[in-house]
């Protein structure tokens, strides 16, 4: 074998050497390859409305001009939007991770993506589609509508996106400071009973309740947040259907004004809650609403 021969064989060998290393790097849909997402800002005029969609599922987040957040018109949980707004506005470098639409499905951008859409629907700012969570704490994969550049997203828009419709809304149902609390009447818990303070300690009737659990009882009453929502045919079987136990609670301060006034209705294996002035129809578990309506005996004094 000849000289030229060998300088042609080891030419041939680094061509395919290179070609082999190219097709590597491009074949891979997770490495890094070069780009990174740009998200248009979103002026204060349009970032008061998002829509996340995904598959039957709709939820609108709006905020009215005094700054109120609601999720399709009911009130928002506590930093909702804000939240939303700041994750999108988020600057931490998007990293390209595939180019084409093959990886749509692994990366859980296709059709069974979340979608989220900013400003009106008919005229968006932006809508990004978010799939499935990438390889590392905080991360998914994003995909600009009508794109085929498929970005790991690093920071909190992916995981908010994702959440359930319910998680949007707020599930603070209400609570009382248990120092302004002078008396608490309960119905549908045996005969009911009435708490009443007198001076420095708790009355049940007329009989010493024991003081360790009346503030037991007052610490739940502090702050009551629901599990759930009643969803729109729950609503309707509760109003055609006589629930098993009907139940109040209502906390009065000085002078008898009302402070806290729920019902509790057990239907469905759940005990579902309304509040005295608010329709929203709210979803405790069942051992939540024990302590919520603890026993009369339960309560009784030491001697």
């Amino acid at each position: 074998m000849t000289t030229r021969q060998l300088r042609r064989i080891a030419l041939a060998l680094l061509v395919l050497l290179v070609l082999w290393g190219l097709s590597q790097l491009l074949s891979r849909g997770s490495d890094r390859l070069g780009g990174s997402l740009v998200v248009p800002r979103v002026p204060p005029e349009t970032r008061d409305t998002f829509t996340i969609i995904k598959a039957q599922d709709t939820v609108r987040l709006a905020q009215s001009a005094a700054g109120v957040w609601t999720v399709d018109g009911h009130p928002a949980a506590p930093a909702a939007g804000s939240d939303l707004v700041s994750a999108l506005e988020d600057t931490a470098p998007r990293e390209l991770a595939a180019v084409s639409p093959t990886s749509f499905a692994r990366m859980g951008v296709d059709s069974g993506a979340w979608t989220l859409v900013v400003g009106p629907l008919a005229h968006p700012l932006l809508t990004l589609l978010v799939g499935t969570t990438g390889p590392g704490y905080g991360t998914g994969y994003v995909r600009m509508a009508r794109s085929d550049s498929v970005y790991l997203w690093r920071g909190a828009l992916p995981g908010l996106v994702r959440r359930s419709p319910d998680s949007w809304r707020d599930h603070h149902i209400g609570g009382v400071i248990a120092d302004s609390v002078e008396q608490i009447e309960v119905t549908g818990v045996g005969k009911g009973y009435t708490l009443r303070r007198s001076k420095q300690k708790w009355l049940l009737g007329t009989a010493p309740a024991d003081s360790s659990k009346v503030a037991i009882l007052l610490a739940q009453l502090r702050t009551v947040d629901a599990q759930g929502f009643a969803t729109p045919a729950q609503m309707d079987s509760l109003t055609r259907t006589k629930p098993r136990v009907h139940r109040t609670i209502t906390v009065r301060g000085a002078g008898a004004r009302p402070l806290l006034a729920l019902a509790l209705d057990s239907l469905s294996g759940a005990f579902w809650v309304t509040r005295a002035g608010d329709p929203t129809v709210y979803r405790l578990d069942n051992w939540q609403a024990s302590q919520l309506l603890p026993t009369a005996a339960s309560l009784t004094g030491r001697h």
